[in-house]
């Protein structure tokens, strides 16, 4: 299990990243991003809890605090948002390449409940 779109900001964990590096990239083809934002709000819920998240950028809410999965990657809600808003947002090179090899389709997104407790369990012990 991979995870990708972590900012330490929000998650202090060894697979985070500063959020600035995260801008730092060429800018994303349109219509690519539009097909991963959709994948990603579709993804399989794993852990959530009654918060919302501000943008590091200014007090909006922008996203719940919840981590969803496809069961090979794990993002955070909040991965959409700054994909949408920032053209040049990075995306992990793995990620992009598991998404086109499923043609970016979300009802492939198959994850079962015994999946879903070892993620749950696995974000648990990660401190998320």
């Amino acid at each position: 299990m991979k995870f990708v779109g972590f900012i330490k900001e929000y998650n202090n964990i060894t697979e985070a990243q500063e959020y600035k590096k995260f801008l730092n990239n060429a800018q994303n083809n349109k219509e690519i991003v539009s097909k991963i934002t959709a994948y990603l709000n579709n993804g399989t819920v794993v852990l959530a809890w009654m918060n919302t998240l501000k943008s590091l950028d200014n007090d909006e809410l922008i996203a719940p605090n919840c981590y969803c999965t496809d069961g090979s990657f794990v993002w955070p809600a909040y991965f959409a948002y700054y994909l949408k808003k920032y053209p040049n947002y990075k995306i992990d090179d793995d990620f992009l390449e598991h998404l086109e090899k499923n043609n970016f389709d979300s009802k492939k997104i198959k994850v079962s409940d015994k999946l879903k407790s070892e993620l749950q369990k696995k974000l648990i012990e990660k401190n998320l």
